[in-house]
């Protein structure tokens, strides 16, 4: 567990921890010069308990636990010992409560006030009731502020742990608001320029040149515009889920919006939504694919369809997958066995290939079918 402390230029990782051990050591020395002097017997115990409070700092658990037993034991096996062993035991009863669980330090109260009473059992000329009474209620408060230190770090562990991930999700959502506003916004419009210049360059004319470089730019601006949609979208979570209502409108609104724009430039047909009951959400990922290539099909309407043939599609949205189907004449200077469409179908295919869609697209009695299906259920996060 690491604090802010770490970070200035003392680099203290354990503040409290530091902070009780000094504490601890400064009073046993100033206990040590105004107790009676030791003899060589207390003054090695001494020197091993402070050895081991100096290493509970880096091993705080095994250190104190062994320093405990070390005392208990020392307290009767060596001559002078129990006049300094008192503020050892302090310092390995506060530290296990603050480094361990509530449990343990629950356990080690109880064993230190057992030998405690034992002691005055056995020992009631050095330890009166009154002493025990003192050492027990002294081990159980320092219990008690190990664990509520512990508690307080804890907690201000989590506190930091949520500001964090709160902050991760408000630059998530910024994103996701920034990469919605682009595609709705600066995407269809280019996509709207782009489709216009096409069909303009397929009529022919004078300035069929200056159209072909509008077109041109404009599809690459379309691209680049889609390179930095999915940079933004690429952290995202992809299990979020939109209200079916929503999404529902959207689709519709890229209909109308297709329909208007073919109806233009002299293309006859109409478009069609199905939505079966029993769908209350849309996962995000499958409704972005949804409306890219519903947005990709009608470009490929307006740059490979006849104006003269009528056209159709059909966007069904079922519980576990959605189905785009269209069909419209082809223009005189196409190639009947060419695969409809431009790079960007191309590409919106293999992202659907990806997630378990298929594309197909086939010429049946002069006429492109194009069908292209896709899960919209959320999928399983696959093993890495």
């Amino acid at each position: 567990m690491r604090t802010v402390w770490a970070a200035t230029k003392i680099g203290l990782t354990h503040p409290y921890r530091l902070a009780v051990i000094a504490a601890t050591l400064f009073i046993a020395t100033s206990n040590l010069y105004m107790s009676p002097k030791p003899g060589i017997p207390a003054i090695v115990a001494l020197v091993a308990a402070y050895v081991l409070s100096v290493m509970a700092y880096w091993f705080p658990t095994p250190c104190c636990v062994i320093l405990l037993a070390f005392t208990c034991v020392g307290e009767y096996a060596v001559p002078m010992f129990g006049l300094y062993d008192p503020f050892f035991m302090y310092l390995g009863v506060g530290l296990l409560a603050y480094e361990t669980t509530n449990a343990s330090a629950a356990v080690i109260c109880l064993l230190m006030c057992l030998y405690t009473v034992a002691e005055g059992f056995l020992r009631p000329e050095a330890l009166t009731w009154y002493g025990v009474l003192a050492y027990t209620t002294l081990f159980l408060l320092l219990t008690l502020m190990g664990c509520g230190l512990r508690w307080n770090r804890e907690r201000a562990e989590e506190l930091r742990t949520a500001l964090h991930a709160q902050a991760e999700l408000y630059v998530l959502k910024s994103r996701q608001q920034l990469a919605l506003q682009l595609h709705d916004g600066l995407s269809r419009h280019l996509g709207v320029i782009s489709m216009a210049a096409e069909s303009e360059v397929n009529r022919g004319g004078a300035d069929a040149g200056a159209w072909s470089l509008v077109a041109d730019s404009s599809h690459a601006a379309l691209l680049s515009l889609r390179d930095i949609i999915d940079l933004l979208e690429q952290d995202q979570p992809q299990d979020g889920m939109e209200a079916m209502g929503v999404f529902e409108r959207k689709i519709r609104h890229e209909l109308q919006e297709g329909d208007t724009l073919l109806h233009g430039h002299g293309f006859k047909g109409k478009s069609r939504m199905e939505v079966r009951k029993g769908i209350a959400a849309m996962p995000s990922r499958s409704g972005s694919l949804l409306l890219t290539t519903v947005h990709e099909a009608y470009t490929n309407i307006a740059k490979h369809g006849e104006p003269g043939i009528p056209y159709a599609m059909l966007v069904t949205i079922g519980p576990e997958s959605a189905e785009i189907s269209y069909h419209n004449g082809i223009a005189e200077h196409e190639d009947h066995e060419a695969v409809p469409g431009g790079h960007g179908l191309t590409l919106t295919a293999k992202v659907i290939e990806d997630i378990g869609g298929s594309v197909t697209h086939e010429v049946r009695e002069g006429m492109w079918q194009g069908t292209v299906a896709l899960p919209v259920a959320p999928q399983p996060q696959s093993a890495a």
